[in-house]
């Protein structure tokens, strides 16, 4: 027999100021001999979480022996509960473990204290599996968990004999609702906000690690995105870290790749996305009034850049960025716009009629950038159409600032009674990425994003001064001009064109260099 009473155990993690309390109230193990089970009953506390293991393990004389050792305890944490029940093959190296586990919990909350954080009161959670465990490696098949309305199963190996941990995993669910442990602070009208964060990656420890893992699920819930029979796959080889990912996305479809490629304190990241005829009404980030319906939408993003964090691998990247839509409602709710999606939200903030008409009839919309050491630009790129006007206009984004700068000139469609007048001569939108803002300060297109926007306004948008757009594109097809589709009226109009697009290019060169 074994008894412990009104013991401290002091746990100090390396580097930190502050040290861990564990509290044995009482301890026994006992048995009738040492060829008999022996009995075990722990009372304790970590910090002010009681604790609670009772149960029996194999007799003394089997230990020692190192023959199968069986273990079945249960286990109070505070309000959840566990049990554990099976054998050790090998005790003298505590190896060919195999049990069964479970854990029940009325709230993830519940395990706060242990991970010295708040955890969000979502329950109630069951986790059931089958362990086996060997020298360093940990298996474990059959898992079955549940939190809330979230599911997860599948089996999970992690191995720590090789020269790098692996994990291998291939997990599927009915559902997963990731809402719950994501920040729920919307973007709001602060001028620091940022959509790319400076928040440091760590993408370099990548190396450390291999990786294979495959996730299939019915659905999955964020804060900005629906997504349907999602199949994920996250492989490393020699280094490099892919993820593939195909699935349905707001009842469009999704196929996209990003790579990683670490070194020493950054890393080369690759990346492309193709979404088609995606509906931005199913977004969550849009609801609960979209500001679109219809629409069915396609989106191209790829491209490359490097660093360390989204902030710094979005200031220098180069790609290409195109998004299509098509006919639907625009709504014409302006109170929609802060935090919501800046793709989408520039549509809005182009219609020049948004504050008179409840909602526009959508045509088409485009938004067609080339992307270029982190400055996205679109010459003639941006357009939209509904049934009452046509717009056409060039605009510049500074990743690295976040930085928005769009022109367009608005063009009446014919015999709908609308002037030019009632128009205004040209929209402009300026603000951030996180803050888009319609402008009504010409020269804002200076000061808010420095040389990139004179670029711009010197360059691509002094179409919109010469009054090229209304002569050398056809007024029925400004989507078809941003896609670079639509051709000039007649050669004295291809030859204005021209020479603008001449000084524009070398203004654009001498800006940015070759």
């Amino acid at each position: 027999e074994v008894k412990i009473e009104q013991a401290e155990i002091v746990y100090h993690p390396a580097g930190r100021n502050t040290s861990r309390l564990f509290r044995i109230e009482q301890f026994t193990a006992n048995s009738a001999g040492l060829d008999q089970a022996l009995q075990i009953d722990l009372q304790a506390s970590y910090e002010s979480l009681p604790l609670r293991l009772k149960g029996q393990v194999g007799s003394l004389s089997e230990w020692l022996a190192s023959v199968p050792y069986a273990v079945s305890l249960n286990l109070e944490m505070g309000q959840a509960t566990g049990a554990i029940e099976g054998h050790i093959g090998n005790t003298a190296d505590m190896t060919d473990i195999e049990a069964r586990f479970q854990l029940e919990a009325d709230s993830l909350a519940d395990f706060s204290e242990y991970f010295d954080r708040t955890l969000p009161p979502q329950g109630p959670l069951t986790i059931a599996g089958d362990l086996t465990a060997g020298p360093a490696r940990l298996e474990v098949t059959s898992l079955k968990s549940r939190l809330g309305p979230t599911h997860l199963a599948g089996r999970f190996t992690v191995d720590l004999s090789g020269g790098r941990p692996a994990l291998a995993a291939r997990l599927h669910s009915k559902r997963l609702d990731l809402t719950p442990y994501q920040s729920d602070k919307p973007l709001d009208k602060q001028k620091d906000e940022r959509i790319f964060s400076s928040k440091k990656l760590n993408l370099a420890r990548l190396h450390q690690y291999t990786a294979d893992i495959q996730l299939e699920a019915a659905s999955v819930t964020t804060n900005d995105l629906y997504f349907e029979d999602l199949n994920l796959k996250l492989q490393s080889h020699e280094g490099q870290w892919r993820l593939h990912s195909r699935g349905r996305l707001a009842d469009g479809t999704l196929d996209a790749d990003l790579t990683i490629q670490p070194h020493e304190n950054s890393a080369a990241v690759n990346i492309r996305t193709d979404i088609k005829q995606l509906l931005p009404e199913k977004l969550p980030a849009l609801q609960p009034d979209p500001m679109i319906r219809g629409g069915r939408t396609d989106i191209h993003l790829s491209g490359q850049g490097q660093g360390d964090s989204a902030a710094t691998i979005a200031s220098g990247f180069n790609g290409k960025l195109l998004v299509t839509i098509g006919k639907g409602k625009l709504m014409n709710s302006m109170t929609s716009i802060a935090g919501a999606d800046i793709l989408f939200s520039t549509f809005q903030l182009l219609n020049p009629l948004s504050e008179r008409d409840e909602f526009s009839r959508l045509k088409c919309g485009v938004l067609n950038f080339d992307i270029q050491d982190g400055i996205a630009s679109a010459r003639n790129g941006i357009a939209l159409q509904t049934a009452k006007v046509n717009v056409l206009g060039s605009g510049v984004v500074d990743l690295a600032t976040e930085a928005i700068d769009f022109r367009a000139k608005p063009r009446a469609r014919q015999g709908l009674g609308i002037n030019l007048a009632q128009l205004g001569d040209s929209v402009h939108i300026g603000g951030t990425l996180a803050n888009p803002q319609p402008q009504t300060d010409v020269s804002g297109a200076l000061r808010t994003a420095g040389t990139v926007g004179a670029a711009v306004a010197t360059g691509g948008l002094s179409l919109i001064a010469q009054g090229v757009f209304s002569r050398a594109f056809s007024t029925d097809a400004p989507c078809g001009a941003a896609l670079g589709k639509a051709k000039p009226n007649n050669d004295e109009d291809r030859n204005t064109l021209e020479k603008a697009g001449d000084a524009a290019k070398a203004l654009f060169n001498g800006v940015f260099g070759q």
